[in-house]
């Protein structure tokens, strides 16, 4: 499977069955003797008699951190990519944390940045990221359009999600669209690489032309959930722009692409419990799974951009993952695309702290006092008061 060892006695774990060809080369005398032998390697079968003891996936780690992800072909760079990512979730089960971003102190001791089980994790995360974006950064042995793209869909949200990379996450996107010849994985590929680039990244220019190349293959008509991803994003595009009108188009255009299958009392449902996952996730400060979330929130239900809570619900996430610059960039958005949504104050109230964050103070005072000219019944303006008597002593 392309790796190779200098031990006396390796031992070798192949990460999926088939036939492999196993090489010994020694050298003698100036003169190097190599001798191939063709090895089938298949799952070991057991059932209820079997005696042997069960294998854990420790056993197997120290062999595979040896491992060159980039000479491993497609199915056996995933198998290595889950196995990696299989003990963060061992390590992080009893305290159902997710790394990184994710840290609760156990028994309500305070958590500790040296904390070596939250860093163990964190650490086997980011293998599973690198050995995952191998073919996607640089030269590798994967390769077929669909071994490709699944490798694709497993690394990028593993990137932007739970590792909190979205410059990763891009160069996965941006790499398999590269390497993918299939016309339609090709420009999934590139809208995913636009979203995170508006989205997370806050670089409209940047995504214009994936969204443009995708476009040519989907066009304007198509239905289904990648052209409605596709509407989705070119929503958030406009948006990031000002371009409110549009904006508020296509994110119609992209509920349409998704059909009408549902009933509005499944629909309601549906979105509430979206709502309600987020919300907890949020409060538990689970970063990874509130990201997860809100994009199949708004994967099942883009028009709701429009009204504002789904949008409320991104700045907290990104408030709460301390990316002040999109908390800001929500706010604006939210107000070019619909500035009466009963969601405006609040979303002015977690910019101006953001800008406070930032260290922008004069642009912070100009948010609170927006938000108490303009909605001054609002709830929240007492302790817009409260935060502009900080901001202006």
């Amino acid at each position: 499977d392309g790796q190779t060892s200098t031990r006396p006695n390796p031992a070798h774990v192949y990460l999926h069955p088939g036939v492999y060809a196993v090489t010994l080369s020694t050298k003698h005398n100036g003169r190097t003797l190599s001798t191939t032998n063709r090895i089938e390697i298949d799952r070991p079968p057991r059932t209820w008699q079997s005696k042997e003891k069960p294998h854990t996936l420790d056993e197997y780690l120290p062999t595979l951190r040896e491992y060159d992800p980039s000479k491993l072909d497609g199915v056996a760079l995933r198998q290595l990519v889950l196995a990696y990512h299989w003990k963060v979730e061992q390590l992080l089960a009893s305290e159902k944390r997710s790394p990184k971003t994710d840290r609760k102190a156990p028994s309500g001791k305070k958590a500790a940045k040296d904390d070596p089980e939250a860093s163990d994790a964190e650490t086997y995360l980011t293998r599973a990221v690198d050995a995952g974006q191998a073919p996607f950064v640089g030269s590798s042995n994967a390769e077929g359009d669909n071994e490709l793209f699944a490798l694709a869909k497993l690394i990028g949200p593993m990137a932007r999600a739970e590792l909190g990379d979205s410059k990763k996450a891009l160069a996965v996107w941006t790499g398999a669209a590269r390497r993918i010849g299939d016309a339609k994985l090709r420009a999934q590929c590139q809208i995913h690489a636009a979203d995170v680039a508006v989205n997370d990244l806050l670089d409209a220019q940047r995504a214009t032309t994936w969204l443009d190349a995708a476009a040519k293959v989907y066009g304007t008509s198509s239905n289904g959930e990648a052209p409605s991803r596709l509407a989705r994003v070119r929503g958030d595009y406009h948006a990031l722009r000002g371009e409110g009108p549009q904006a508020r188009a296509d994110y119609e255009r992209a509920q349409q692409a998704l059909g009408a299958d549902r009933s509005t009392a499944r629909r309601t449902a549906l979105s509430g419990a979206h709502s309600r996952s987020t919300e907890e996730y949020l409060r538990a400060g689970q970063w990874a799974r509130a990201m997860a979330e809100l994009d199949a929130w708004q994967t099942d239900f883009p028009a709701e951009s429009i009204d504002g809570y789904l949008t409320l619900l991104w700045a907290r996430y990104w408030s709460g993952r301390q990316k002040h610059a999109q908390v800001v960039a929500l706010s604006e958005r939210l107000q070019a695309v619909n500035p009466t949504s009963p969601y405006a104050d609040r979303l002015l109230l977690l910019s101006a702290r953001a800008e406070a964050s930032l260290g922008r103070r004069d642009r912070a005072s100009a948010t609170l006092h927006s938000l108490l000219k303009d909605y001054p019944g609002s709830p929240l303006v007492p302790e817009a008061k409260e935060l502009l008597k900080e901001i202006e002593p």
